[in-house]
């Protein structure tokens, strides 16, 4: 009750209260036409929920028991399993903190439960860590994710990594699309970005639904805009030029576009500067794999590399260490030898503390407050010449 009231939600508080009344578990559809709430307040009052550890969604692996594992067994499973202990430093290292103790046993659960190796593990951690959502609750629930899909050992992970970063692309694109920048896709957000993407929607179709829910609405209504790409779909409407005739009425009035705020535009910009930073690294390591199969094999191992150390016990890291020497070596020739300079993969933003972030944890950068400064001089220029 006391997190409850911490998430200051009152839809959130409906919510809970309407699950607990039918046993501890309910659907949102349900909940939603008995709260008289729309679909997308009550996903967000189960985000709240979620987010206060007050509520899990059925795809995710179910709670365990804090007594699972004696806190005893786990010190000593962690002191001679070198393939464990090396897990849990990689985790700590990634946290930047140590695992505190349920954590600690959720960890290990995984890799007891699932019998997933220490270097899918790993590599799941990597992937968490990369899309800002690392935490061993999301670890868990990816890992029961994983080992439902078959992924169980290195090769597949990394087929499957290959795939979602690619899913990521294409998500961030659209979000541009919405003139959303700066963040990733919230789960429902996801939800419809799939769809749209199993339907083969182009970037002008959303591009057009999109300014037809502003239009019609004033805002962004995810629900809206699957509702006219739907349309479109069973109509059989497929380029933009159907979707423009297909308007017959005239046009309502638009609600007048805001201006961004200074913060908002400098923001926009460092996201295109990641992204062209993204582009133009891909096309490189495009053109590599496509020149040399060596220096394919060679990257493989220089990862494998970085996993074997996480999870080796002390005496060994020397060792490869000497090897990870030995591969970036041997990248640098095979990169001479294509003719290109041995910095050419080397990700190189702007500034180098924030990496064109903006900001440092939740501080703001200096490059970000002095484009904004630049920013508020161009407008009251601007203002000044009008």
């Amino acid at each position: 009750m006391a997190a409850l009231a911490r998430a200051k939600n009152g839809d959130a508080a409906l919510l809970y209260a309407y699950a607990v009344a039918n046993g501890g578990a309910c659907s949102l559809s349900e909940a939603a036409e008995w709260l008289g709430i729309d679909g997308e307040r009550c996903a967000r009052a189960l985000s709240v929920l979620k987010l206060f550890g007050l509520a899990a969604d059925e795809s995710m692996p179910p709670p365990k028991d804090s007594s699972r594992y004696h806190p005893q067994e786990l010190v000593q499973v962690r002191r001679e399993d070198a393939a464990f202990n090396g897990l849990c430093n990689y985790m700590e290292a990634a946290l930047g903190r140590m695992m505190r103790k349920s954590e600690l046993e959720s960890l290990f659960g995984v890799y007891d439960v699932l019998n997933l190796s220490a270097d899918v593990l790993a590599l799941l951690i990597s992937y968490c860590k990369a899309n800002l959502r690392l935490s061993v609750r999301e670890l868990e629930k990816q890992a029961y994710l994983w080992h439902d899909l078959g992924i169980d050992n290195y090769e597949k992970a990394e087929r499957y990594l290959d795939g979602q970063k690619l899913r990521l692309h294409r998500s961030r694109n659209i979000l541009a699309l919405f003139g959303i920048y700066g963040r990733l896709p919230g789960e429902t957000e996801q939800k419809y970005i799939d769809g749209w993407e199993r339907a083969g929607f182009s970037d002008e179709l959303l591009k057009i639904a999109y300014d037809r829910t502003l239009t019609n609405t004033g805002k962004i209504s995810w629900a809206y805009i699957d509702k006219i790409l739907r349309r479109w779909e069973a109509a059989g409407i497929k380029t933009a030029e159907q979707a423009q005739q297909e308007e017959k009425a005239p046009p309502r009035q638009t609600a007048p576009a805001q201006t961004d705020t200074v913060e908002q535009t400098v923001m926009k910009l460092f996201e295109k500067r990641r992204r062209s930073r993204s582009l133009t690294m891909k096309k490189r390591l495009e053109e590599l794999a496509a020149a040399s199969p060596e220096f394919v094999e060679n990257e493989k191992c220089l990862r494998l590399c970085a996993s074997r150390y996480a999870r080796a016990p002390q005496g060994e890291k020397a060792e490869i260490e000497a090897e990870k020497r030995s591969l970036t070596a041997r990248r640098a020739e095979l990169l001479q030898k294509l003719g290109k300079p041995a910095d050419w993969l080397e990700d190189k933003p702007a500034c180098a503390k924030c990496g064109d972030l903006g900001y440092i944890g939740s501080k703001m950068c200096d490059c970000f407050k002095k484009e904004c400064e630049q920013e508020a001089a161009r407008r009251r220029d601007a203002a000044g010449r009008a």
